[in-house]
C-alpha cells in the first residue's frame, strides 16, 4: 500500500523533471556538487515549476497524512490493501490537521533527540580517539545509538496510531 502512494508521489513529480528537461537543463550538473554554470531557465518556465512544485508539496503532505499516517494501523487490524486505503483516509476525516500535527513533532523530536545523542557521543568518542575512523569501536557504538533512538520512535509512534486507530473506529462506529 505504501509503494502504490509513493509510486503516485513519484508519478505526479515527473512534470517538474520534464520541465526542466524540455528547458535544456543538464540533469547531471545539477547533482554534481561542482559549482558549474547555472542553468538558463525562462521565467515562465521558473514559474510553472514553482507553482506545480508548491502544488505537489501540498498535495504529497495531504496524501501522507489522509493516507499513510493511520495506514499501517488498518493493514494490522483490518489486513488488504487498497481497502486499507480507502479505510485510513475515511479514519482521518476531521482530524487530519491534528495528525499532521503528532507527525510534524514526533519527527522534530525524533530529530532533537538523535542529533543530540549522535552529537554528544561523537564528540566524546573522537575525543578520545581523533584519529578513528568510520569502522572505529565508537563511530558504530553511535550509529547503534542512533538506531536505537530511531526505533524507539517508530515503537512510539505505531502505538500511537494504533490508539488514534481505536479511538478513529470507535467515534465512527458510534461506540
Amino acid at each position: 500500500a505504501m509503494l502504490i502512494l509513493f509510486g503516485v508521489i513519484v508519478v505526479l513529480f515527473l512534470p517538474i523533471i520534464l520541465a526542466l528537461v524540455a528547458s535544456g537543463v543538464d540533469l547531471t550538473a545539477l547533482t554534481s556538487a561542482s559549482a558549474g554554470p547555472k542553468p538558463d531557465i525562462s521565467p515562465a518556465m521558473a514559474g510553472f515549476i514553482g507553482l506545480y512544485g508548491l502544488a505537489w508539496l501540498i498535495f504529497a503532505v495531504f496524501v501522507s497524512v489522509r493516507f499513510s499516517t493511520l495506514l499501517v494501523a488498518v493493514v494490522a487490524a483490518e489486513g488488504g490493501v487498497i481497502a486499507a486505503l480507502r479505510r485510513s483516509f475515511v479514519l482521518s476525516r476531521g482530524i487530519a490537521w491534528k495528525l499532521l500535527g503528532v507527525v510534524l513533532l514526533f519527527g522534530l523530536v525524533v530529530g532533537v533527540a538523535s542529533i543530540a545523542v549522535t552529537s554528544v557521543f561523537g564528540a566524546l568518542f573522537r575525543f578520545l580517539d581523533p584519529t578513528a575512523g568510520p569502522f572505529a569501536i565508537g563511530s558504530i557504538v553511535v550509529a547503534i545509538l542512533g538506531g536505537l533512538v530511531t526505533t524507539a520512535y517508530y515503537v512510539v509512534q505505531s502505538s500511537f496510531m494504533a490508539k488514534v486507530y481505536l479511538a478513529a473506529t470507535s467515534a465512527r462506529e458510534g461506540v
